[in-house]
């Protein structure tokens, strides 16, 4: 009898054994695709991330220039307007003021 139970239990063994090998190597086999699948897919990712972020990038700096050179713009024709303004402004004209200085400085010499 006792011999009986120390075959089963040998057979238990060797049961759980295998049965732990096979779930490993189930579990290895599945795993190394997952990893390798994954690995591929990254690498393509981040090319394709890095490629979209330059170009918006690009996009982002022209756009930037473009808002620049309208707001310089615009600042230029509203000095412009507001010297044309005050050069033909009668009283406070800078001419008269100019010319008014200028005859002063000849009278002075």
């Amino acid at each position: 009898m006792r011999h009986k139970r120390e075959k089963t239990k040998i057979k238990i063994k060797k049961t759980t054994s295998i049965k732990a090998k096979l779930i490993i190597s189930y579990v290895v086999l599945a795993t190394i695709p997952l990893l390798i699948v994954n690995s591929i897919s990254s690498k393509g990712f981040k090319k394709n991330l890095r490629d979209t972020s330059m170009q918006l990038t690009t996009q982002m700096v022209r756009q930037t220039n473009t808002n620049i050179d309208y707001f310089a713009n615009d600042v230029e024709k509203n000095v412009n307007k507001f010297i044309m303004n005050n050069l033909n402004d009668g009283k406070s004209s800078l001419l008269n003021n100019y010319e008014q200085a200028n005859n002063q400085m000849e009278k002075a010499n």
